[in-house]
């Protein structure tokens, strides 16, 4: 190894251990609900205060690029559109910045040139498990009393080990799976199931299934538009269950099989969802300006802050027409071979009924993997 191949291992090594000590930290400070979990947000400038130092050339990368180009319309159309109509709502630069601060961060780490993706989602793995387990050690020193809880959990969604970093969790497990590393795949299986998040369960099961059965067991061959027209028609299909759902199509069905009302059995989201439907349905076509649901039900409700479903939050903040823009060319511009089919399936399920479009750390995630999935050179062609 000569001088220049040495420096440049230890630039690498140093960019792998800030964006270790970010994840690590940030991920502890989120589970205790401290103020320092925000630190995740500032990777974006560190890392590019580190490569400015460094002098670091980075490449674009052609799938982030156009993301950036696609998410950077939907904004500057909302925001025209909200200023037009007077509802432009104060946290529209806010959760603007928390749409785009996981795909910038990606986009500036995947262009470091010879820098090994493979490694840093290793990295980025161990740093949320050691958090995990650190954070829930006294349960894990009971082992066999969480065991005990986990068949009352799959009815009532209580677990004393649950955790939001299911959601990150879920996508390392298909990561795993699919590139066949058994070890860590059992790592993530078994502290992906104790953060217990029931939607990031079937997600799970239902993208690996849909994986193994077309693209495993019977080989079928990647075409692009056939797999995006089966995942726009999986959005229809979910957004006409969304809306059966809020209309309470499903209200006796649920209680029929589990003993509760709708409303306790979503913890609440089904009256928070009928709220909100209703204040917003007079600008349901050209939307209410992002954030807005956020402002209202923060005001509205205790203790609740969002809609939990991405899919009504995209349709009620950016309105349908954007909705279809937005929907489509997220999954026309990241499907891009059968490995990403998986953990796109998985994400879209849990745009359903969660917050994921604006969790930094599993849109981190699900970027770093989506571009190791697609590391080629026919996709980085220009200087930065």
């Amino acid at each position: 190894m000569n001088f220049t191949d040495s420096i440049k291992l230890n630039k690498h090594s140093i960019i792998m251990f800030i964006i270790f000590f970010i994840v690590f930290s940030s991920s502890m400070f989120t589970s205790f609900e401290s103020s320092l979990r925000y630190l995740k947000y500032l990777m974006f400038p560190i890392l590019l205060g580190v490569l400015y130092v460094f002098d670091e050339r980075v490449k674009i990368n052609k799938i982030l690029y156009y993301n950036l180009i696609a998410y950077g319309f939907l904004l500057i159309l909302n925001f025209t559109t909200s200023l037009i109509l007077g509802q432009l709502s104060g946290r529209f630069f806010e959760e603007s910045l928390l749409i785009l601060l996981p795909l910038l961060t990606i986009f500036i780490i995947s262009g470091i040139q010879n820098f090994n993706l493979q490694k840093l989602i290793n990295v980025v793995f161990y740093s949320y498990s050691v958090s995990y387990i650190l954070y829930n050690l006294q349960e894990f020193l009971n082992i066999s009393k969480l065991l005990a809880n986990i068949i009352l959990a799959l009815r009532y969604s209580i677990l004393p080990t649950e955790s939001w970093l299911a959601f990150p969790m879920g996508l390392f497990c298909i990561y795993y799976i699919i590139e066949k590393e058994k070890v860590k795949s059992i790592i993530a299986i078994v502290l992906f199931v104790f953060a217990f998040k029931r939607i990031s369960i079937f997600a799970f099961l239902l993208s690996l299934g849909v994986y193994f059965l077309f693209y495993v067991r019977k080989n079928r061959k990647f075409l692009k538009n056939k797999v995006v027209t089966y995942f726009m028609t999986l959005n229809v299909f979910l957004v006409t269950i969304l809306y059966f759902f809020i209309s309470g199509a499903f209200s006796k069905i649920i209680f029929k099989y589990t003993g509760l009302n709708v409303n306790h059995f979503t913890q609440g989201r089904f009256k928070i969802y009928n709220d909100t439907i209703n204040n917003f349905k007079d600008d349901i076509w050209l939307g209410s300006s992002l954030g807005s649901t956020h402002t209202y039900i923060d005001r509205k409700f205790d203790n609740v802050s969002f809609l939990h479903s991405d899919i009504l939050k995209v349709i009620i903040e950016l309105g349908i027409f954007s909705f279809l823009i937005w929907i489509f060319t997220f999954l026309y511009l990241n499907i891009t071979n059968k490995k990403t089919i998986p953990i796109i399936l998985y994400l879209n399920i849990l745009f359903l009924t969660d917050n994921v479009f604006i969790y930094f750390d599993t849109l981190f995630v699900f970027y770093l993997i989506l571009i190791k999935f697609n590391k080629d050179e026919k996709n980085i062609d220009s200087s930065l």
